[in-house]
């Protein structure tokens, strides 16, 4: 299994974002888990993307989106026609001030909700166009060209995220107007390794808990504790996967009281030991 690595200064300085044309986009081993956000729209493509448990069958006009740090499997795709967009979040933080703005998108950042987007013929020329507008610019790359390919990748996301919620998500628009659930997945990804509990999370937000676990109800359909349960196990996946740490040493790093605590956790959440998911993923 593989780990791409963003190149920060490919284009000779950090833009931390780059392209590629479906003709480009090769891994030397199929499974794969990227340390950036990816969105791919996929004109001609065949085949199915496997991403952590979502399997997505693939066509004409679909838009895929890969968000960090997920198991994702391309070794039954076919991309025949397309484009490709990495980017990390920090690009796009610096630009608004607004540390949490990525974590507006749900399909980057509930991973149970579809990670596709079919386009239809009459939006698919203008989503297509931003697509090779930002590849443009970047193979170009001028003084002024990242505040241009910010504003381009601002116009998709937006763009993108209204098609997305009209198909797949009525509650989207809570996440875009709720403070609240905002800085709870921004501070889920940062301190996950360190706190795990929901009580951490609702003092951090200055909310009860119970208010906590409503909002998470009501957009997640998950409880709180569900929620900060699930991030913690991709983090332990990723451990298991990437380290050659022992189930002792990851127990303690988690915080986890004992080992067998620690593998009763990961069985619950994952149904295997993880002694199993590394032999199942090797």
């Amino acid at each position: 299994m593989q780990k791409l690595i963003f190149e920060r200064n490919k284009y000779g300085k950090e833009i931390l974002i780059d392209t590629a044309h479906t003709s480009e986009f090769a891994v030397d081993k199929m499974e794969v888990l990227p340390d950036f956000y990816t969105i791919a729209f996929l004109k001609k493509s065949s085949g199915t993307i496997k991403i952590n448990n979502q399997t997505i069958s693939l066509g004409k006009n679909i838009i895929i989106f890969i968000p960090v740090s997920q198991l994702v499997d391309i070794s039954k795709a076919n991309f025949e026609d397309g484009y490709f967009i990495f980017f990390e979040g920090e690009f796009l933080d610096k630009f608004f001030n607004e540390q949490n703005f990525i974590f507006k998108f749900s399909f980057f950042h509930n991973t149970d909700n579809p990670l596709y987007l079919q386009i239809d013929n009459q939006e698919q020329a203008r989503i297509y166009d931003l697509f090779e507008e930002i590849h443009k610019e970047i193979r170009n790359f001028q003084q002024d060209s990242e505040h241009l390919i910010r504003a381009y990748l601002y116009q998709l996301l937006i763009k993108l995220n209204r098609l997305y919620t009209n198909l797949h998500l009525k509650l989207n628009s809570k996440l875009l107007t709720n403070d609240y659930l905002l800085k709870f997945r921004y501070a889920l990804e940062k301190e996950i390794k360190k706190h795990n509990d929901v009580q951490y999370y609702s003092s951090f937000l200055g909310i009860s808990r119970t208010y906590l676990n409503k909002l998470c109800l009501d957009f997640y359909a998950k409880t709180s504790i569900q929620i900060i349960k699930e991030r913690l196990a991709l983090e332990i996946k990723k451990e298991l996967l990437y380290t050659s740490k022992t189930n002792a040493e990851i127990a303690y790093e988690f915080n986890f009281s004992d080992p067998p605590n620690f593998t009763r956790f990961f069985k619950q959440i994952t149904s295997h030991t993880p002694q199993q998911f590394r032999e199942l993923s090797k």
